[in-house]
């Protein structure tokens, strides 16, 4: 069986079609309609499918859109699954009801491709609007805004976010990585948000990359709550590399139930300011996590990394270690905190820190 994982999204992404097709990503093509004629919204493959359209609204003619239905749903995610395992990125389900239709259509296709996996991924807003129950359950409840001054400023300024949902039993072989690339004219605040739910038995991995393209000051806020549920498996990689204009604060929230399991890295390479900081709760018996930590840092670079494990239970295990490559007047800190809870017995937690200063200034 071919195990491939293949990634597709629809013509509303921001980005020219030449991008998906260099990288081989299917796309599935809204259309509009004008005096009842039907045009494929083709991302530019046709040179003169933009002039077209902005002639129509020059003759005073307002296109309509519709929905893709469940069935060209279907008829794509069927040619897929034949071929691999499908995360397919939807256009959003605040805006268009498409993704229900896509959703309906997943739900037909398991029946008939069982061995596949097939996950549609919606952002939170649009997520919030559609299953407002599950938001309501799990969004804020891991990150108080009234007890982290940066996690209630990003909770009052993000517009928007990503939710990733593995459903139950599922298992996402291939790593899902988010590359966020900051570029602006001016100096820029961007605050992210990211809510992962991770049902009994899934397995996910993601890499989370910050990279910056402009010389201009950036200040970042990120906020991620992580929930794995019982025998679920999360493996969870952030990675910076950015520059020494850039501020970055990191707070990541994780709630690991029973069996489970969570490897979460943090890697330095290059930066500014950066604190992180890892709040992560054993709260089911057996559940067990690897934290670790890399930085490389020169110049006058700061990183640190705060981190405080809840061991709630009892017949838990985590381990910790964070490494620091110091050089120039760069300087790195590491605060790591294990809390054993009454009750928590036979708790096997183990924490380490080495750190290589290259030079006297260095700290």
């Amino acid at each position: 069986m071919d195990t491939s994982f293949i990634l597709s999204c629809e013509s509303t992404i921001d980005l020219p079609y030449s991008y998906c097709e260099a990288r081989g990503i299917p796309v599935l093509f809204y259309s509009y309609q004008v005096d009842g004629v039907s045009y494929e919204d083709d991302m530019g493959r046709d040179p003169a499918a933009l002039p077209r359209f902005y002639g129509f609204l020059d003759e005073g003619k307002l296109p309509t859109t519709a929905q893709l239905n469940e069935f060209q749903y279907e008829s794509f995610f069927d040619a897929l699954l034949q071929q691999g395992d499908v995360l397919h990125i939807a256009f959003g389900s605040g805006m268009t009801a498409s993704v229900q239709n896509a959703m309906l259509a997943a739900e037909s296709l398991r029946e008939k491709y069982p061995e596949r996996k097939l996950v549609v991924i919606d952002s939170l807003c649009s997520f919030a609007t559609t299953h407002p129950e599950v938001v309501s359950q799990y969004y804020g409840k891991l990150a108080d805004s009234a007890t982290d001054s940066i996690t209630a400023l990003n909770t009052m300024l993000a517009q928007d976010g990503l939710v990733v949902y593995v459903p139950r039993n599922v298992k996402i072989d291939r790593a899902i990585q988010v590359i966020n690339i900051l570029r602006a004219d001016v100096e820029l605040m961007i605050n992210r948000r990211v809510l992962i739910i991770m049902e009994p038995g899934s397995e996910a991995k993601f890499l989370f990359c910050d990279h910056a393209a402009d010389d201009r000051r950036f200040l970042t806020t990120q906020v991620i709550e992580a929930f794995v549920a019982d025998n679920a498996s999360l493996d969870l990689y952030c990675l910076e590399e950015t520059h020494y204009k850039n501020t970055r604060v990191s707070n990541v929230y994780i709630e690991e139930q029973a069996n489970a399991r969570v490897n979460h890295n943090v890697i330095t390479l290059h930066n500014g300011v950066t604190r992180n900081r890892l709040d992560l709760i054993l709260k089911g018996e057996g559940a067990e996590c690897w934290c670790n930590g890399c930085v490389v840092a020169d110049k006058e670079q700061h990183v640190d990394n705060n981190t405080l494990i809840d061991h709630q239970v009892s017949h838990c295990t985590s381990h910790e270690l964070y490494k620091y490559v110091l050089n120039d007047q760069s300087t790195g800190a590491f605060a790591g905190r294990v809390l054993v809870r009454h009750g928590a017995q036979k708790t096997i937690s183990e924490e380490r820190t080495q750190t290589l200063c290259a030079t006297r200034e260095s700290r």
